[in-house]
C-alpha cells in the first residue's frame, strides 16, 4: 500500500543458481566469471563485484539471512555480507518427509531483527531470504490453511512466508527506522502449478517462471502501479541511484528512480532478456525476449521459435510463431543481438577455444564438402561402444573453404535399422559462433554431449552435416532438407 508495484517485472532466469547472481550484480548469467564451466552451479569468482561489496565500500554496514543450501558459504554468495546467516538452512533439510516437523524453531525472523537492532544509526544494506515459495511445499495450519490441493498448499505456503515478512517490517517499524529505509520485495524466480507444456523439461522460459513481483517502497514517494516492462538487473541500478553511490559502474540494468518517482512513461518497447543456461548440450538451450506484450522463446538445440501474445494469452497455450511471421522474425533478430551481448565474456573464451590450429592423431575420417563452402573435417566419438542410457561425447571439426553467407546447425544423429536413437542440431559453439563468422580456412572444434536412447543393443550408423537455420529462412520457403554423410558407426550394447 506504500511502495510502487511492477506489474511486469522478469526474472534474467528461470532458476536461483542463474537469476540470483545476475540480480546480485546486474550482470548477465554468462557475463559472470565462475569457478568452473559448469558456470550454473558453482560459485561466482571472488573477483565479481557484488551488491554487498559495492555498499559495504561506500560504509553500509551489510548483513544478510539466507534459509536455502544453496546460499551456503561455499557458494560465495556470501562476498561483501560482513554479517552473513546461516542459522536457517537446516530448518528446510528434509521438508515434507514423514520425519519433518514444521514446529520447529524459525531463526530467520529473530536474525533480521537482531541485525536490525544493531544498526545504531549506521546505514545498513540487510538481505532476507524467505523460502517458502519454493518446493517443496507442505500444508500450513497458521495464519491460513487453503486446501490440499498444489495451489491450496502453494497459497499456504506463500501466507506463512507473508506472515514471517510482516514480522521483520513491524520490527523496522518499532525501531524507528521505516521512515528512512527503503525496502524491496521481489522473488528471483517463478513457480509453474501446470504441467510442462511444449516440449521443454526443467527449468524452462515460459512466462511462469520469469514473471516475478516487484515492489519497491521508498520513504516520500506514493504509492502507484507500474506496467514499466522492468529486469531483475534492474534492482541494483536502483538502490545505487537511491543511495547517491557514484562510481563507474558497469551495469546491465537500468535505474528505476524515475518510473518510482512517476517522471517516466513505461516503454513497452524495451527488452527483456532471459535465459536458462542448462548444464551441456543435450537438453533444452533457451533464451527469452519479451517486448510490446509479447514472448519469444528460442530453443538453441533444435532451433525452434515459440511466440506469445502475453497480453491476450497470458498463459502461453498458443503458439504464434507461425501466424505472426514478422514478429518473430523482429522478435528474433532482437533475441540474437541480446543474446550476443549477454554472452560477450564467454562467447570470447569459447569461440576462441574452439579455433584449434589443427586436428588430433585420433579424429577419423578424410575431408567432406557439405554445403556452403563448409567441409566436415573429421570427428570424435568417446567412448566408442556405449551402453544403453551412456551419454558420449562428440567432437566434429569442420572448415569454411569460403565466405559462408547462411548460418547453418550441425546435425549429428544415431541410426539404428529401425529408429533415430539420437538427433542433435545446434548452432555452433552453443549458438555463439554462427557458421556466416567463421574465418576462412579457420578449423572449428564443436563439441556435445549426446545420450543414447537404445532400447536394444544395436549398431547404429553415425551420420554428421548442417541444416539450414530454419528462422532464417524466407517467410515461404520451405526449410531445405539436412546435409548429411554416413562417418561411421557406434557399438551400443
Amino acid at each position: 500500500a506504500e511502495g510502487t508495484i511492477f506489474t511486469r517485472a522478469y526474472s534474467q532466469g528461470p532458476s536461483t543458481s542463474v537469476s540470483l547472481p545476475s540480480m546480485m550484480t546486474s550482470k548477465y548469467s554468462a557475463q559472470i566469471p565462475r569457478e568452473a564451466s559448469d558456470y550454473e552451479r558453482q560459485p561466482v569468482k571472488k573477483s565479481v563485484v557484488t551488491m554487498a561489496e559495492i555498499f559495504s565500500r561506500a560504509g553500509y554496514r551489510t548483513g544478510a539471512v539466507v534459509s536455502q543450501s544453496y546460499f551456503s558459504r561455499n557458494r560465495q554468495m556470501d562476498q561483501g555480507f560482513q554479517s552473513y546467516n546461516t542459522e536457517q538452512l537446516p530448518y528446510y533439510h528434509g521438508k515434507g518427509t514423514p520425519s519433518w516437523d514444521p514446529e520447529q524453531p524459525y531463526p530467520l525472523v529473530a536474525a533480521a531483527k537482531n541485525f536490525l537492532g544493531q544498526s545504531h544509526g549506521q546505514p545498513f544494506l540487510l538481505w532476507v531470504h524467505i523460502f517458502e515459495p519454493h518446493s517443496p511445499w507442505v500444508q500450513r495450519r497458521p495464519p491460513h490453511s487453503f486446501g490440499t490441493s498444489v495451489a491450496d498448499l502453494y497459497d499456504g505456503e506463500l501466507s506463512f512466508g507473508q506472515a514471517r515478512a510482516k514480522e521483520i517490517l513491524d520490527e523496522l517499524q518499532a525501531q524507528g527506522l521505516a521512515s528512512r529505509t527503503v525496502v524491496i520485495f521481489a522473488a528471483d524466480h517463478g513457480t509453474p502449478l501446470t504441467q510442462i507444456r511444449h516440449g521443454c523439461l526443467g527449468h524452462n522460459l515460459f512466462v511462469e517462471n520469469l514473471h516475478v513481483p516487484l515492489i519497491i517502497r521508498v520513504p516520500g514517494l506514493p504509492h502507484r502501479r507500474a506496467k514499466d516492462p522492468v529486469a531483475l538487473l534492474d534492482i541494483l541500478p536502483t538502490m545505487v541511484n537511491l543511495a547517491q553511490i557514484e562510481d563507474n559502474f558497469d551495469f546491465e540494468g537500468i535505474s528505476l528512480v524515475p518510473s518510482l518517482m512517476g517522471q517516466a512513461e513505461p516503454d513497452p518497447g524495451r527488452i527483456i532478456y532471459s535465459e536458462n543456461k542448462p548444464v551441456g548440450l543435450s537438453g533444452c538451450m533457451l533464451s527469452s525476449v519479451i517486448s510490446h506484450g509479447s514472448q519469444l522463446i528460442k530453443d538453441h538445440t533444435s532451433n525452434s521459435l515459440l511466440l506469445f501474445d502475453l497480453d491476450k494469452d497470458p498463459t502461453e497455450q498458443h503458439n504464434l510463431a507461425s501466424s505472426r511471421p514478422g514478429v518473430a522474425r523482429r522478435l528474433n533478430k532482437q533475441l540474437v543481438a541480446s543474446r550476443e551481448q549477454a554472452s560477450r565474456p564467454i562467447l570470447g573464451e569459447e569461440v576462441r577455444a574452439a579455433m584449434v590450429s589443427s586436428l588430433p592423431a585420433w579424429v577419423l575420417f578424410n575431408p567432406t564438402h557439405l554445403a556452403g563452402g563448409i567441409e566436415l573435417l573429421g570427428y570424435s566419438v568417446y567412448p566408442q561402444r556405449a551402453s544403453r542410457g551412456e551419454t558420449v561425447t562428440m567432437t566434429t571439426y569442420f572448415r569454411a573453404t569460403r565466405p559462408v553467407g547462411q548460418r547453418y546447425s550441425l546435425l549429428a544423429q544415431f541410426r539404428s535399422p529401425f529408429s533415430t536413437l539420437f538427433e542433435d542440431a545446434h548452432e555452433p559453439v552453443k549458438g555463439q559462433f554462427p557458421t556466416t563468422r567463421w574465418p576462412v580456412g579457420q578449423i572449428v572444434r564443436d563439441i556435445r554431449v549426446l545420450k543414447i536412447k537404445a532400447r536394444d543393443p544395436v549398431k547404429a550408423k553415425i551420420l554428421i552435416g548442417l541444416t539450414p537455420v530454419r528462422d532464417e529462412a524466407a517467410e515461404a520457403a520451405e526449410a531445405a532438407e539436412a546435409n548429411t554423410v554416413f562417418v561411421g558407426f557406434l557399438d551400443v550394447y
